[in-house]
């Protein structure tokens, strides 16, 4: 028995101390937008205030491991090519996801509509580039689909219950508030050749909502570079 003890220690021990030795990691740099907090909008109606928030992402940051590149998914819907070609140009998306506050305690329902004919994309040259006419729905991890029937063109409700039936439980809207779905604004960047990387510094306008006949606004989106992340990893016993 004490041999076999022996054996054991003599066996696992270079593997446990090969396993923590700390070594170098990086995690690539990335551009992601400079103002995180959601737009928010209190309405009157019939004597009641209703608030909303307005929240928009780049990325699900869930899908990527510490030292994974921080990439939007590959997404393209150029005619004749695969939507998920890895081979074909990406173009650049926005999430949006709205959320009411105490839906559940509301007696009626209050469409908030948006259009996505509106939105627009500055560059760094100053180009502006106009995004697509439809809103595409969004299901695992928030990545927009291709297929017909996830896209909505002109006024779409972005508080309709039913765009929570296409995400999941690895959606962000799922995260942030489990009745709320999303939705994606997406720029045709593959037209011009042009990628969405970390020295993209671009403002985005997404334009307004529309709540009860009136217009309200959403504020611009600015990207920011974020820099490169060194650390010391001890494996897998240490994450950042």
């Amino acid at each position: 028995m004490k041999n076999k003890y022996i054996f054991v220690l003599f066996i696992g021990l270079p593997l446990l101390l090969s396993a923590c030795i700390p070594y170098g990691r990086s995690r690539p740099a990335y551009a992601d937008l400079c103002d995180k907090k959601p737009d928010i909008y209190t309405i009157t109606e019939n004597g009641k205030q209703r608030t909303f928030e307005l929240h928009r992402y780049l990325y699900n940051t869930k899908r990527f491991w510490s030292d994974e590149r921080i990439e939007q998914s590959h997404f393209t819907i150029k005619p004749n090519i695969p939507p998920h070609d890895w081979k074909a140009p990406p173009e650049f998306y926005v999430t949006l996801i709205l959320i009411e506050k105490h839906k559940e305690e509301q007696a009626s329902h209050l469409p908030v509509y948006y259009d996505a004919s509106q939105a627009s994309v500055t560059m760094n040259d100053g180009r502006v580039l106009k995004a697509y006419p439809e809103l595409f729905l969004s299901t695992r991890w928030d990545t927009p689909m291709e297929a017909p029937q996830f896209r909505k063109i002109g006024l779409v409700d972005l508080n309709d219950s039913k765009l929570n039936l296409y995400t999941d439980k690895e959606s962000r809207a799922r995260q942030i508030h489990k009745g709320s779905g999303s939705v994606s604004v997406v720029f045709p960047i593959s037209d011009i050749d042009r990628k969405f990387d970390a020295d993209a510094k671009w403002t985005v306008h997404l334009g307004s909502i529309k709540i009860l006949d009136q217009h309200y606004a959403i504020s611009d989106l600015k990207t920011c570079h974020i820099s490169e992340k060194k650390w010391v990893g001890i494996e897998p016993l240490m994450r950042p």
